[in-house]
This record gives C-alpha cells, structure tokens and sequence, in this order.
C-alpha cells in the first residue's frame, strides 16, 4: 500500500494501543489528583507513543530506495542496504523478524538503563552530566517534532505561505517549543541547567535518566504496534507479508474475484492493487476508524472509561 494508507493505519493502531498501554501500566491514567507536571508526564507519554507509532508505520518500507520512509530516514536505509535488506523481503516485511529486532531493542534499553541508573547513583559524574544533556537533546527532539506536525498540517490545508514561514523560522519554532518544556522539567525537578556544567545532583539526574529510558521504551513498543500495522496493511493487498520467513497472501487467494456484489448495481471493489480502488476503500475506512478510537483513547487515558 502507498504511504498516506500506511500512515493512516499507523495512527489508528497507535490510537488503539494507548488504552493496552494504559491497562499493562505502560502509559499512566490521568486524573484531578495529579500536579500539573505529572499531567505533562502523561501527556508527553501519549505523544511519543504516537510518534513511535508513525514512525513504525514507516519502517517495513525503509528499505525501498524511492520510498518516503527511505527519502526521511536514510541512516537507516544505508544500514538497510549494508545488510543486504531488500525490499519486501524476509526481514523488512516478516512479522517475526520486525518484533524480534524490536524486542532485542527493547531488552538492550533495558538492560543499558539500569546499569545507567546505577551508575549515576554510585556517584559517577560523567554519566550524570550525560543524563542531563541527553534530556536536551531530547527535548530538543520533542521541540523538532512538533515543528514536523505543524508542516504537515500546513501541506494538509495546502497553506503554503505558513508551510513557508514555519520552514525558513524553523530554528526559532524549535527554541519556542523547546524553552516551556526545559522550564516544566526543571518546575518537575528533573532538570536544572545549574547543573550541566559543575557537580551532579544525583537525585536530578536519575530523573533525567528514568524520564528518557521510559520514553524510550513506550517509543519502542508503540514503534512494534505501527511496524506491524503496516505489515497488516500489506496483508490486504496481492503482495501480502511474510510470518517465520513464510510468504503469507490472503488478497492473492481473492484477487480473481474483482467486485463483490452488495445491494443491486452497489459493488465492493477487491481488486488488491497498490493505489487502486480497494486501496482508496480501506484507506477511508481506517480514518473513519480513527475518530472514535481517538474518543476511547482519550477517555481511557483520563480515566473516563
């Protein structure tokens, strides 16, 4: 399936995982008990797992040299071809090898993250400072994103007088962005600019550290969610996806039988091409499916549901 169609499901499955997130203890649920920075935590939870869910949506067609994905990430398309990853072959688009490459990153993450922490709390002043100035990347990262988000929301509108302005003030939006979240941090007393440079407040800095290894993982988990919506994606077309190196397609099964027959002259089209009529269908679809899955996300992330 094309890109716009990928990214769609990207979306709704994201939207989807939030309450699963929520109910395995993941994402936490908000509520009027809470201060005003454990309710940005929460909010900045929801975004990354968001993020990582398009970004997953992306990843199975990273390696197509004159893809989307490939054109916005092509570090890891140079690691792709390195590797000697085709596309859609065994690796990119396989369900196994996906979640295994995700649950290894995952497993590393955390293992790497406890000993991080454990060595901050020892006393180890480098690994402290490194705590603090991962968070600015970080947030700088944040900051980065939402410059994206509003780009593409001018292309969206097809406004480009503010696509222009934001993209040539790109470096001041960021700093707009990134200087609230510092402040919030340091309110939150996770982050102090005092610090960056001098001696390491051990308690600041484990903060730092938990706050960017916990992203970090929902970033992981939510990217496997998006990774695997877009192999589902490809399930519905002629190509189909691979599980266990194993060429799965069920489209292919259907694909002589071009339109189904619903109420008299009103016909479903099932032909299984990229970019044709089915395509158009269940790209429609899944944006519909969007609405009230955002509606169930955020009344189970507020604890309405």
């Amino acid at each position: 399936m094309l890109y716009p169609t990928h990214r769609r499901f990207g979306i709704l499955w994201g939207l989807i995982a939030i309450p699963i997130g929520v109910v395995l203890g993941l994402i936490p649920i908000m509520s009027v008990d809470m201060s005003a920075s454990d309710m940005f935590m929460v909010i900045l939870c929801g975004f990354i797992g968001m993020r990582g869910a398009m970004f997953g949506a992306e990843f199975p067609d990273i390696d197509s040299p004159s893809s989307i994905p490939r054109k916005k990430h092509k570090m890891i398309g140079r690691i792709f071809d390195l590797c000697g990853v085709k596309h859609r072959g065994k690796y990119s688009h396989d369900f196994f090898s996906i979640g295994l490459t995700f649950g290894l990153i995952y497993f590393i993450t955390n293992i790497v993250g406890e000993r991080w922490i454990h060595s901050i709390v020892e006393g180890n002043q480098f690994l402290g400072s490194l705590a603090y100035l991962s968070m600015l990347v970080f947030v700088w990262v944040i900051a980065n994103t939402l410059v994206d988000f509003i780009l593409r929301i001018a292309n969206l509108t097809k406004n480009k007088r503010m696509w222009a302005i934001v993209n040539k003030r790109r470096l001041q939006y960021n700093m707009l962005f990134t200087v609230p979240v510092v402040l919030v941090l340091s309110f939150m007393g996770v982050f102090n600019f005092g610090n960056v440079i001098g001696n390491v407040n051990v308690g600041q800095s484990v903060a730092s550290a938990m706050v960017l290894i916990t992203s970090f993982k929902i970033f992981i988990v939510f990217t496997l969610v998006g990774a695997y919506s877009h192999l589902f994606a490809d399930m519905l077309t002629k190509s189909g996806v691979s599980i266990f190196f194993i060429r799965m397609t069920p489209m292919g099964v259907i694909s002589k039988v071009r339109k189904i027959p619903v109420f008299g002259k009103i016909l479903v089209p099932l032909e299984p091409r990229t970019g044709g009529r089915w395509e158009n269908l269940v790209r429609h679809v899944v944006t519909g499916l969007c609405i009230p899955a955002s509606i169930i996300a955020v009344m189970v992330i507020t604890g309405k549901m």
